[in-house]
């Protein structure tokens, strides 16, 4: 509510431009917005469909990460007041481009990463869960919160061996819904994805068919 208020009474400006409208105006979304090619996430060997190759499968258990743009200069800056600001009306821009990211597969629902206790209520929301239901409303796939997070690690200067320890243990499985069903799990940003094969691992251990991962960027 009070982000609609606060709109009315000073409506948002393109953050390139300064056009007023939105946060990325039509014309600066179809320049400034670079587009992720589909990769393997692990190794960045190119693909078609962001599927983890064949090399690095037994390395993690998420089956693929689908990304839609690189993180750089306004994608970085929108993240940013996703994440820290509440700007939900970042996570309606993204939502198109990650919900095209998944048509012509068949998934049964979407997840999102669990936020720890404190930076929720620190922010107040888990953009991870903002994006999710923005994502929701552009497809006909289902949001379920799935897991819980009884963990938190700090990860900020570790590779991606380490952040893969430190992030163990993190998550737990809340619904048997997973049990068979092809999941999707919603981020920001992914960075060596260890957060993510943390998630996938867990929904696997509880009978997940798939798990792949969806983000808006990856560094």
């Amino acid at each position: 509510m009070l982000q609609k208020i606060t709109e009315l009474l000073s409506p948002s400006c393109c953050i390139k431009c300064n056009v007023e409208g939105s946060l990325l105006c039509s014309e600066c979304s179809q320049t400034q917005l670079i587009v992720k090619k589909p990769a393997c996430f692990y190794c960045n060997e190119l693909n078609d469909d962001g599927r983890t190759c064949k090399r690095c499968r037994a390395k993690t258990s998420l089956n693929g990460v689908l990304v839609s743009y690189r993180l750089q200069n306004p994608v970085d800056e929108l993240v940013y007041r996703l994440k820290y600001y509440g700007d939900r009306s970042a996570a309606e821009l993204f939502a198109p481009s990650m919900a095209s990211l998944l048509e012509g597969s068949r998934f049964d629902m979407l997840s999102f990463v669990p936020s720890d206790g404190r930076s929720q209520r620190r922010r107040g929301y888990n953009q991870s869960l903002l994006l999710a239901k923005q994502v929701g409303r552009n497809t006909s796939v289902p949001v379920t919160k799935t897991m819980i997070r009884v963990a938190h690690t700090g990860q900020i200067g570790l590779g991606r061996q380490a952040r893969l320890q430190s992030v163990r243990g993190n998550f737990m499985v809340i619904t048997p819904q997973v049990a068979g069903a092809r999941v999707v799990i919603v981020d920001d940003v992914v960075t060596t994805g260890a957060t993510l094969n943390e998630c996938a691992r867990v929904l696997k251990q509880a009978g997940a068919k798939s798990v792949w991962g969806l983000a808006v960027a990856k560094r």
